[in-house]
């Protein structure tokens, strides 16, 4: 990505950057000379400009157009133009006189008063990436043959700038990228965005290295520049790496720093014009597309919640009602799942196998792994799934709880425990589906599979806040049962617009009884959600679909 953004900044370079000038002039620095050694090329001083034409080139073709007049004078030979001429290049024609008077070191200037001159070609270029192209006097091999033309770009050749590019610019990113990709192959605890990671950081390394050549090159000012540049590639690595929920904010704020800062560089330390090619225009150009991204995620996020904004607005009159009518309770409930906000230990583990004698037996020491494969979750939710919905019933039947039905209803579990026609009627909660679960921990855990906690999961609904409240007050007391975290969104305090406008009391806990260890699955996390029946009977409408695809939109 790197490498095409770079190429796409020669290609606009290519294209686009230009000058327009009225007077140009070459002059002859150095000529070819008599020489003994190759050393001493391009060491002698030029008294004659030693060409026979001069004049500009645009999209590396000569322009042909009237001349007022030429005039020669010792090194130089300037050429005065009807009008304005653009140009991205240069030409001359080596004259009759012997190859040793001929230029090797030169620069091209141009002018539209012939007092204030600007330079736009040379016989060598650098690309100091801080500072962009940059002309040198480095020696130009001119043809020894006569009368020959030789056009020369601005910058150099196209083709050595893709081979610079090519060469220096795209292979440390990507080298590390596969790396890393290798070494993850070999060890599934790297996640997917090491890859990406790797390239940032190596294009970094690459950016940070360089500035040490153009300290030497270019002097401490590009060496400077290269540096603080190269802080945007460091920052977006490391933001990949930890907090990648902030990516885009990081990519727009260090990207208007980086671009402040060659503002500033160029206008007021160096008092030259600004190059948009090279750095400044890939930073642009990363610029645009990332306020473009922005414009494009905010729009879908503001359609997302208009989806959801008459079902918000049904539950905010719910939950306004609820808690005009029912604020003892509700404080209780606070105050009962005040000690459990914490995030906990929420993660899957398991007890490794240990071989005794002849039997291999998942015997119960005190060693714990994270677990890292989801079909292994998928085992233990499958296990434990009946062991879970009969802790609900006891719950449930403390509490006045009910279940959902088969046919949209909501059954009291008391009245069902005893007649089994009815208890067929209810609908139980099933273990996550695959797609949703695959799903979930790329998008919200990073791959780690042992975050995944809602696999088994089982919900109840209660007509009152004083039974919801019972309700958890008989889990959180049940000696079999290890609460672990507990989302109070029935709280005062809870934001309804992150989940426009639901509200439940959703917990994570162990289930520790004897059932549970026998299989080795009390160590798995499931989930129990405490409804009230007014929220259930809209969010069991059409409601809950709309609310999958707000869910879904914002990355949920």
């Amino acid at each position: 990505v790197v490498g095409l953004v770079m190429c796409l900044s020669v290609l606009y370079h290519r294209l686009f950057i230009g000058h327009s000038f009225q007077i140009y002039r070459f002059t002859a620095i150095a000529i070819r000379g008599e020489v003994s050694h190759m050393s001493e090329l391009g060491t002698h001083p030029a008294e004659h400009h030693g060409i026979a034409e001069f004049g500009v080139a645009a999209r590396s073709c000569p322009v042909r157009v009237r001349v007022d007049k030429v005039v020669e004078d010792g090194p130089t030979y300037t050429v005065h133009y009807a009008h304005e001429v653009w140009m991205d290049g240069f030409w001359y024609v080596s004259s009759n006189h012997t190859p040793t008077l001929d230029p090797l070191r030169f620069r091209a200037e141009g002018s539209n008063d012939g007092k204030h001159w600007m330079t736009v070609g040379a016989s060598g270029w650098k690309d100091l990436r801080a500072l962009g192209m940059r002309h040198t006097d480095d020696i130009y091999w001119t043809s020894e043959r006569r009368n020959h033309l030789q056009l020369l770009q601005i910058g150099g050749w196209t083709k050595d700038i893709f081979v610079h590019v090519l060469l220096w610019q795209t292979p440390i990113p990507c080298l590390l990228a596969v790396l890393i990709s290798a070494i993850r192959a070999m060890n599934r605890r790297l996640n997917s965005v090491a890859g990406l990671a790797a390239g940032t950081l190596g294009t970094f390394f690459g950016w940070f290295v360089m500035a040490f050549f153009e300290w030497d090159v270019g002097g401490w000012k590009a060496g400077l520049l290269q540096l603080l540049s190269s802080s945007f590639f460091l920052a977006v690595g490391l933001t990949i790496i930890y907090r990648q929920q902030h990516l885009f904010v990081v990519i727009i704020i260090f990207n208007v720093f980086v671009i402040a800062v060659r503002i500033f560089f160029f206008t007021i330390v160096m008092s030259s014009n600004v190059p948009v090619d090279g750095p400044l225009g890939m930073m642009l150009l990363i610029l645009f597309m990332a306020a473009l991204a922005g414009v494009i995620r905010l729009n879908i996020l503001y359609r997302s919640r208009h989806v959801v904004e008459r079902d918000k607005q049904h539950y905010d009159t719910i939950w306004a009602r609820i808690m005009a009518g029912n604020r003892e309770d509700l404080k209780r409930l606070e105050d009962l799942t005040r000690d459990f906000k914490g995030e906990g230990d929420a993660r899957h583990y398991y007890h490794p196998l240990v071989v005794s004698g002849r039997s291999q037996l998942p015997f119960h020491n005190k060693t714990l792994v994270p677990i890292r494969d989801i079909d292994q979750i998928y085992a233990q939710a499958t296990c434990l799934h009946p062991i879970l919905r009969s802790k609900v019933q006891g719950w449930a039947s403390e509490s006045d709880g009910m279940f959902a039905g088969l046919d949209g209803s909501f059954v009291r579990w008391r009245e069902a425990e005893l007649n089994p026609h009815v208890r067929a009627t209810i609908k139980w909660g099933q273990i996550k589906k695959e797609a949703r679960a695959i799903e979930k921990v790329i998008r919200c855990y990073g791959e780690d599979v042992s975050r995944l906690v809602d696999v088994c999961r089982q919900t109840i609904v209660f007509e009152t806040v004083g039974a919801l409240a019972a309700c958890f007050e008989a889990i959180a007391s049940d000696q079999h049962t290890e609460l672990i975290r507990v989302k109070n969104r029935m709280s005062e305090g809870f934001d309804g617009r992150a989940s426009a406008g639901f509200r439940n009391v959703s917990m994570n806990l162990r289930v520790r009884d004897d059932d549970a260890k026998s299989f080795g699955v009390d160590t798995h996390v499931c989930e129990v959600q405490l409804v009230l029946l007014d929220f259930a009977k809209l969010q069991k409408s059409e409601g809950h679909k709309r609310y999958v695809h707000f869910r879904n939109v914002r990355g949920e």
